[in-house]
């Protein structure tokens, strides 16, 4: 059994991996959630966590100011009314999540047809039904899911790594993830892992298995491995040179 068979029997898959898509530039890496719901504070303070910037919108008051501590900016505005999202600057956002959801379609439905006339490359909407899916998919929408938190956490780590391999969300800052090895730990032991605040679980070093590796172990450059850490620890890892 490999290891990605081993570990699906564990845990409970937070999301489908995603393969073959370019990291995000950093002009490309604004975005906005649009509805500070269960679902839309959840995602807002992800992305923030993992060093993104972020843009909360909401008609509630009471709701931004929640978050005003927690993201890069906190507006109280009405979504429906396009001239408000002009105000609130979000064509320079590329990606804008309508995390108003399906209890509010009108609304999403609404602001979903301003963000298409405005251009937004990639807008993102909730949808309680195949029916509610298929008009934001015709008015303008690029992607549909079904709100709750936990679909939210994990939203948010695929967009901050497009490129991420499997992960599981342990709660709301800790993930497992199983990774190749970054190009700038190959030679390094799992001693430097620690180093970074991620901890490995496992190498799978085909066709072996190699559970709690010793800190003196030391990576190949084909090894894949099973961390575990904050989320954005596992993300920075991800990435290193």
């Amino acid at each position: 059994m490999g290891i990605r068979d081993f570990f699906k029997r564990l845990f409970k898959p937070s999301g489908k991996r995603v393969q073959g898509r370019p990291r995000a530039s950093r002009a490309d890496r604004e975005y906005a959630v649009i509805g500070l719901g269960r679902f839309g504070r959840s995602l807002a303070r992800r992305l923030d966590l993992l060093g993104l910037t972020v843009t909360a919108l909401d008609i509630d008051p009471r709701k931004t100011r929640l978050l005003a501590d927690d993201v890069s900016s906190a507006l109280t505005v009405d979504s429906t009314v396009e001239a408000a999202l002009h105000e609130a600057d979000i064509e320079s956002c590329h990606t804008v999540i309508v995390a108003l959801g399906g209890d509010n379609f009108e609304a999403s439905a609404l602001t979903t047809i301003s963000l298409a006339k405005m251009g937004i490359p990639n807008i993102i909407a909730l949808a309680n039904s195949p029916r509610q899916e298929d008009i934001l998919l015709s008015i303008g929408a690029h992607r549909v899911l079904n709100p709750d938190e936990d679909s939210g956490l994990r939203l948010a780590d695929e967009l901050a790594d497009p490129g991420q391999g499997e992960s599981w969300a342990l709660d709301n800052n800790t993930q497992v993830a199983l990774v190749q090895v970054p190009k700038g730990m190959a030679g390094k032991t799992v001693g430097d892992c620690a180093k970074l605040g991620v901890l490995v679980l496992m190498i799978y070093r085909a066709p072996e298995t190699l559970p709690h590796p010793a800190g003196d172990a030391v990576f190949g450059s084909a090894d894949q491995l099973l961390i575990v850490g904050s989320a954005g620890n596992v993300r920075a890892f991800r990435l290193l040179e």
